[in-house]
């Protein structure tokens, strides 16, 4: 789904010569150039039609720094230096192979570290990356991104027509009740900070003179007594990554009344249930999705 969005903007693409297309958007799309130069790819059209994604994603075909000379799927993939890459202005790359490797616990990842065998892991939590930092042999960086975490709330009732969410003041004292600020210091922590809009501020046409909510438990809960829920209410919450930050929001609407049925799930598994299931009719209530 994430795929599609990245080109959904476009209305179609035409050929000019061997070294020019032209794109015919939808409409009028500001961060076009941004995504071109970020996650829109451009496949040879001969070979993705002949081998399908599926083919591509094993076996791919590009333009970069490197080749994937091999693939096993959710275990690693080489990567080796493309000597024909030309002399841009990233210039040829400086590591002549790199071996990705998937391993889901942190602990495993770390003990490589000790003996060896990795030469660099990232994701890790904020207080071992700490430790981390403190032997002389690691260097332990912390810097932002652009990737932003946020709450989908079923503001239009569509998983549940007596949605509390439908209602803005409940919606607001969702963004009173959570002390960003406070998972921001104690869990994220680095370079890491609250963002108020829906872009990341660095970004090409992001407009983050929006309107802010600041931490105020109180005016939580007296906006849900004005909604009509002076006792609170029960709603399901799902997340698919970093479980601290999701149970500590979690915690924080819990304490101003809003009950939550807590459901920590593989992204697939939640992907299923918001698209696939909805399509098919079956409208589970969804209530709160913690995304990124």
């Amino acid at each position: 789904m994430k795929t599609v969005r990245n080109v959904s903007w476009m209305k179609s693409a035409e050929k000019i010569d061997d070294f020019t297309v032209r794109l015919k958007l939808k409409a009028p799309f500001p961060a076009a150039i941004e995504f071109l130069s970020g996650p829109v790819s451009i496949y040879p059209n001969e070979y993705y039609a002949e081998v399908g994604p599926g083919g591509m994603a094993l076996n791919p075909v590009g333009t970069g720094p490197y080749k994937a000379v091999k693939i096993e799927p959710g275990k690693h993939f080489v990567l080796e230096k493309n000597e024909n890459y030309f002399d841009g202005p990233k210039g040829q790359a400086q590591v002549g192979r790199i071996d990705v490797r998937t391993m889901p616990d942190i602990n495993t990842q770390m003990a490589e570290m000790f003996n060896g065998t990795l030469d660099l892991i990232w994701q890790v939590p904020a207080d071992q990356a700490g430790k981390l930092g403190e032997m002389a042999q690691f260097q332990a960086v912390n810097e932002s991104t652009m990737r932003v975490g946020f709450l989908l709330m079923d503001a239009m009732g569509r998983t549940d027509e007596n949605s509390p969410f439908k209602d803005v003041r409940v919606r607001r004292a969702v963004a009173h009740a959570i002390d960003r600020q406070a998972i921001v210091d104690a869990l994220v922590k680095g370079s890491s900070k609250v963002v108020n809009s829906a872009c990341f501020p660095s970004q090409f046409g992001c407009d983050a003179d929006v309107a802010t909510y600041e931490y105020d438990p109180e005016k939580a809960k007296a906006l849900l007594a004005e909604a009509g829920y002076t006792d609170g209410f029960t709603t399901d919450f799902y997340a698919y990554r970093n479980r601290d930050y999701a149970e500590a929001i979690s915690s924080y609407m819990n304490a101003v009344g809003i009950k939550t049925n807590f459901n920590m799930l593989k992204y697939a598994a939640l992907r299923d249930l918001n698209n696939t299931k909805r399509r098919a009719g079956e409208f589970p209530d969804l209530g709160i999705i913690l995304d990124q």
